[in-house]
């Protein structure tokens, strides 16, 4: 994997840092953690990143189960089990599955904030 680490001094990869402090320290509580990383994750990719919820569509309280990001050839899972949340981490190819594997949560958001920070300095 090459380095991701963001370069210093840049406003974007700053943000980044606080999104990332900020989801760490959300995820004892699964229910803001998954409303903050879905408002900010639909905010940045808009289609790129798919949030499925529970209830039907017309349902008051509809709860976040899961949320899927597609960064080109990584794509990155985040899904609610029970009380706790299971990450996963899915190379593909011109649509074919490489390889998928669970990833502990802090490896998940190591992973997606540097490839948002790549994301950012392509842009």
């Amino acid at each position: 994997m090459s380095d991701l680490t963001p370069a210093p001094g840049n406003s974007a990869d700053f943000d980044l840092d606080l999104l990332a402090s900020a989801l760490r320290a959300d995820e004892g509580d699964i229910d803001t953690f998954f409303d903050v990383l879905a408002g900010k994750l639909t905010d940045i990719l808009g289609s790129r990143c798919e949030i499925r919820q529970s209830g039907g569509r017309f349902h008051k309280d509809r709860t976040i189960n899961a949320i899927s990001i597609d960064l080109g050839e990584t794509h990155l899972e985040a899904e609610r089990v029970k009380a706790r949340v299971v990450c996963r981490e899915r190379h593909q190819v011109r649509g074919i599955v490489l390889k998928t594997r669970e990833i502990p949560f802090s490896d998940w958001i190591t992973t997606l904030v540097g490839l948002l920070a790549e994301e950012a300095r392509r842009s």
